[in-house]
């Protein structure tokens, strides 16, 4: 597993056990899951991210979580 910090508290947002209610709910225990968690905002260069995730669309072993807010959230499909 790699951790990239970047100006967050990682004593309260940290990697947690693969299996919880949202691995278990959706099925996703044996898939490699991307986590971004920040502010989806004007300056993030958050399309590096969508244009990954595109490119590994057809990839059924990976799946990207994406949680927060910010001013170009409305702009993206999520």
């Amino acid at each position: 597993m790699l951790l990239i910090a970047n100006f967050v508290d990682i004593h309260f947002i940290h990697p947690m056990p693969k299996t919880n209610f949202l691995t278990d709910e959706n099925k996703l225990i044996d898939k490699l899951m991307i986590q971004y968690a920040d502010n989806i905002g004007m300056t993030q260069s958050f399309d590096t991210i969508l244009e990954v995730a595109c490119r590994l669309q057809d990839e059924s072993e990976i799946h990207f979580l994406i949680v927060g807010d910010g001013a170009r959230r409305q702009l993206e499909v999520f």
